[in-house]
C-alpha cells in the first residue's frame, strides 16, 4: 500500500469517533444561575431530542486541578479495496495501541479544565501471519507521533477550546493526516452534553464537522443516557458519517497524479462509560465505511473503492 494511503487509512480510523439549541416541549430548564456557553465557529451542534424521565439534572464535567492519568487507545482496521471494478484481497492491519498521559494542571473559575495530553508510546501489535513489510512500514510511520503533545481547555459541557499541538520534529508529510486525526481524537474523547437537564432515556443529537487532514466529513451522532449515578454516566450512541465529493490531499503521489472523493458513507455505534470528575473515559466505537475515489494519472482515470471496518477502544491505563 502506498504510504500516502496508509496515512489516509490511519487518519480515517482515528477520526471514527456545538452550539446549543433549545430543547423540545416539556423539557425542564437548567438552573437560572448557569450561563450558556458562547458557541464558537466549528463547534459541534447539539440538539436535545428527548429530555428523558424525571428526575432530570444537567450533565456537567467537574474535574479537579492536578489530576493525572493514562489513556490507552486500541485501533483495529480491516479493509478491502477494488481497482477498476476488480476486487482485491481483504487486508487486516495489525492492531495499534497508543498510550498517552493526561494531566489537568489548571481549572478556570467557570469550571473549564486545561488538559495536556502527550503520546508516550505507540505499539504495533503484529501477529505472526502479518506481512512483515506492512508491519515495519506502520512502525516506522507511527513512531513519529511519539512525543506529540496536545493542550486544550475542556468546558463543563465537553466542548474543546483553544487547542494547541506541539509537533515532534521530523514528522513525515504523510503523517500530517494522522496528526489532525489525533487532534480530533483528543477533542472528542470527552462526551458533549446538552445544556438542558436530562434524565434516563434522554436523547440528543451531535453534528460535528471533522477534518481528517485528507478529507472533510460530517458526523451525526445520536446519544442516549442509559445510566447515571451521582457522578458517573453511561452513554450509548449511533453514528453516521457522510462526505461530499472533494479533492483528497495525498502527499507523495507521483507527479501529475490526483485523487478525488466521489462518495463516502459510514455508520457505527459505540458506548461511553465515564466519571464526570475525570478526563479518562472507558468506551469503544465501531464504524463501517465505504469510500469511492477516482485516481487520475497523466490524464488516465481509474476508479478505486475501499470498504473499511474500524474498531477503537479506549480505557484508563496504569497510574503515571
Amino acid at each position: 500500500m502506498h504510504r500516502s494511503w496508509r496515512g489516509l487509512v490511519v487518519a480515517l480510523a482515528l477520526s471514527a469517533g456545538c452550539a446549543s439549541r433549545s430543547a423540545g416541549p416539556g423539557a425542564a430548564r437548567p438552573p437560572a444561575s448557569e450561563i450558556p456557553e458562547t458557541p464558537r465557529p466549528g463547534d459541534p451542534v447539539v440538539t436535545l431530542l428527548d429530555p428523558g424521565a424525571e428526575p432530570r439534572a444537567p450533565l456537567r464535567y467537574r474535574i479537579p486541578p492536578g489530576q493525572k492519568g493514562t489513556l490507552v487507545m486500541d485501533v483495529h482496521v480491516a479493509m478491502s479495496m477494488s481497482m477498476a471494478g476488480h476486487a482485491m484481497p481483504v487486508v487486516t492491519t495489525p492492531p495499534v495501541r497508543m498510550t498517552a498521559s493526561m494531566e489537568v494542571p489548571e481549572v478556570a473559575p467557570d469550571g473549564a479544565s486545561r488538559t495536556v495530553t502527550t503520546i508516550r508510546a505507540v505499539d504495533v501489535q503484529a501477529k505472526p501471519e502479518d506481512e512483515p513489510r506492512v508491519v515495519e512500514a506502520m512502525k516506522s510511520s507511527l513512531a513519529g507521533i511519539v512525543g506529540l503533545t496536545t493542550e486544550m481547555w475542556l468546558t463543563p459541557r465537553g466542548f474543546a477550546r483553544d487547542v494547541k499541538i506541539d509537533v515532534p520534529q521530523g514528522l513525515r508529510p504523510e503523517m500530517e493526516a494522522v496528526l489532525q486525526a489525533m487532534r480530533n481524537v483528543t477533542e472528542q474523547v470527552a462526551a458533549i452534553f446538552p445544556f438542558e437537564p436530562v434524565g434516563l432515556g434522554a436523547r440528543w443529537r451531535i453534528v460535528t464537522e471533522i477534518d481528517t487532514g485528507r478529507l472533510k466529513l460530517l458526523q451525526t451522532g445520536i446519544m442516549t443516557l442509559v445510566r447515571r449515578d451521582a457522578n458517573h454516566v453511561f452513554l450509548s450512541g449511533a453514528l453516521e458519517q457522510t462526505a461530499p465529493p472533494q479533492p483528497i490531499k495525498a502527499p507523495g503521489l507521483p507527479v501529475g497524479a490526483s485523487v478525488s472523493l466521489e462518495r463516502y458513507v459510514g455508520n457505527g455505534e459505540g458506548q461511553l462509560d465515564t466519571a464526570l470528575d475525570s478526563r479518562i473515559p472507558h468506551g469503544q466505537i465501531a464504524i463501517k465505511a465505504t469510500m469511492a475515489t477516482a485516481v487520475v494519472t497523466n490524464g488516465a482515470r481509474m476508479s478505486l473503492g475501499m470498504n473499511m471496518d474500524t474498531a477503537v477502544s479506549f480505557s484508563p491505563g496504569p497510574a503515571p
